[in-house]
């Protein structure tokens, strides 16, 4: 089953309804899928980081 969220929405909106989506990306090396288990809603432009992990050493694929 497939669930659209509209991101053009508020994010105090979206967020919740993001809870719980499962994610997943398919390549030739396999498929992956995450549960989104933790949001955050920030709403407005700022140049100044706004979430625990800003600046930290993300995976690449």
């Amino acid at each position: 089953m497939h669930h659209v969220v509209d991101l053009a929405r508020p994010a105090p909106v979206v967020a919740p309804e993001l809870l719980g989506c499962r994610l997943t990306s398919h390549s030739p090396d396999g498929d992956v899928t995450l549960v989104l288990t933790e949001v955050e809603a920030y709403e407005g432009a700022s140049t100044r980081p706004r979430t625990r992990t800003a600046g930290r050493r993300r995976a690449t694929p």
